[in-house]
């Protein structure tokens, strides 16, 4: 492969290339791109496999079958996994959904491609290469189908991408999937008419999805499937009682205000007779911070909305099933790269967080990666060292035959998959309100990670061999050697990331004032991510 570094009409800076954390150990150095995703300086002859890429949205790891759960949640992606290589450490570097596709999409962290403040995360600088463009440059057809809301294209997300639909509402607001009803079966009917229009041909075709993301709206029927203890009609008799309850403008007991609550997650709870509206959310938004975790009904409570998640997972699942489907239907399953992964994952209350955005712990940032290679290429393998969703974009281009770009902070699985290098580190970033400090940051190498809070200038480090969950801080007890070495790691990122914002002049987007203000209307100012 060469080594020519011009990206862009532009050099890289040479300190950033002396940095040495771009492409894999041993493997051919990156080359450049140019604006459309053509290689400069550089003859290569790409292999003529297809691409389907799926994002599933915030979907933790250890709710799927093959990464251990013990429901049925993913009878699809549990059979694609026997199939493929399962990736069972994968950190995503966010816990929110703009930056970490972009991220999957550009093999760069957040700061480094610059789309990551909220609620406003901006728009992806035209000098940095995606994965659509490059793809389309080379002769893939290339479509994407995402639920819009933070994951529209104007983020960036559609560039290169000769398709990519629209949604109501997206050119007004970040949040236009939480006001529709469930997108994902016209989502699937889009993608999978266009996959039969171009089966004949090369493509990347790109598929997300929000569930199980908030609002947990899963068909009613699935939900009995996974949770048959739980009754339908005892739990719509509990939620009219409350509605009554408020109406009547009484106090409301603990137990009615779980059951409004774990209702107002299901997106249910205005479709009944609700009055004082504006009122009721403060009302519950206290409960959750003071009542909450305390009271006689959370593990009920907790157990019902876990349900929920549940079931919209095993939604998801069928969907990915019919892709899969598609894909043999029109004699592509051996030609045809397959990805499954998600940006991010959710809280669940593991660490006093129902959802996401605020905090770097396992259940944010522990995803899925499952890969089914052409051919039946390393069919039914495990790999449990640490990898990134970073390093998706690589592989993809890897098993493609194609280099990575020169900038790119990911490298290629495919050494990994022959035991060619070791463990790789695992760089992560909390949410960053627009105008604001980002608050969180964790450097994870082998066993050990670190996470500085840099708002309050303090630091933690949790060993992950005998605390997995991160509860114990052992900071204090553990050797300063080994501390100053994860310091200086994610200094090193740091620096990287600067070096490469600055190459790219990435800067915030422009937004109407319509978009802010509906944010702002629906309490997106900066009090949780998406």
């Amino acid at each position: 492969m060469g080594t020519t570094v011009l990206r862009k009409s532009s050099l890289a800076p040479l300190g950033l290339l002396a940095l040495g954390a771009c492409g894999a150990a041993g493997s051919d150095p990156p080359v450049a791109y140019d604006g459309e995703g053509r290689i400069l300086l550089q003859d290569v002859e790409p292999r003529a496999f297809n691409v389907l890429l799926v994002s599933i949205d915030t979907l933790r790891a250890d709710h799927l079958g093959c990464y251990g759960y013990g429901l049925d949640t993913s009878l699809r992606m549990d059979e694609l996994a026997s199939q493929g290589v399962v990736f069972e450490a994968v950190g995503s570097c966010s816990p929110w959904t703009t930056p970490a596709h972009v991220s999957l999409m550009t093999s760069l962290y957040p700061e480094a491609h610059g789309v990551y403040a909220y609620p406003y995360p901006g728009r992806l600088d035209p000098a940095v290469v995606t994965l659509a463009e490059i793809l389309r440059a080379q002769g893939w057809r290339t479509a994407g189908f995402t639920e819009g809301g933070y994951a529209k294209g104007s983020t960036g997300l559609a560039d290169g991408f000769e398709t990519f639909p629209t949604w109501p509402r997206d050119q007004d607001t970040f949040v236009s999937h939480e006001l529709e009803p469930s997108r994902l079966l016209e989502n699937a009917e889009r993608a999978l008419a266009w996959l039969a229009q171009h089966a004949e041909q090369r493509f990347f075709l790109f598929f997300h999805t929000y569930e199980p993301h908030y609002e947990y709206r899963p068909p009613a029927a699935l939900h009995a499937l996974l949770a048959p203890e739980l009754s339908a009609e005892e739990e719509h008799a509990r939620l009219e009682a409350a509605v009554a309850a408020w109406n009547a403008q009484r106090d409301l007991t603990t137990s009615e205000k779980g059951v409004l609550y774990r209702h107002y997650l299901q997106g249910d709870l205005f479709e009944l007779e609700v009055q004082r509206q504006k009122r009721l959310w403060p009302t519950l938004a206290r409960f959750v911070e003071q009542e909450w975790r305390d009271s006689p009904g959370f593990a009920q409570d907790l157990r019902y909305v876990t349900s929920l998640y549940d079931a919209e997972i095993r939604f998801a699942d069928e969907v990915v099933g019919r892709l899969l489907d598609a894909l043999e239907e029109h004699g592509l399953e051996r030609s045809t790269l397959v990805v499954v992964t998600s940006d991010h994952g959710e809280g669940l209350m593991d660490h006093d967080e129902l959802q996401h955005g605020f905090h770097l712990y396992p259940e944010l940032l522990h995803v899925p990666l499952i890969v089914r290679f052409p051919e039946g290429a390393h069919a039914g393998r495990r790999v449990a060292d640490p990898v990134r969703s970073i390093d998706v974009m690589p592989t993809v281009l890897d098993a493609l035959g194609l280099p990575s770009p020169d900038v790119a902070q990911g490298a290629s699985l495919l050494p990994l998959l022959a035991r060619e290098e070791g463990p790789r580190g695992l760089f992560a970033e909390g949410l960053t309100v627009e105008g604001g400090e980002r608050d969180l940051l964790s450097y994870r190498r082998g066993g050990w990670k670190l996470v500085r809070d840099t708002r309050a200038g303090t630091e933690v480090l949790y060993d992950l061999v005998h605390d997995p969950e991160e509860r114990r801080d052992v900071l204090a007890q553990t050797d300063l050697v080994l501390v100053d070495a994860l310091r200086a790691e994610l200094a090193r990122v740091l620096l990287e990331n600067g070096l490469l914002s600055a190459r790219f002049r990435v800067g915030a987007g422009e937004f109407s004032e319509a978009e802010k203000r509906r944010l702002d209307a629906l309490g997106y100012g900066g009090e949780s991510g998406d």
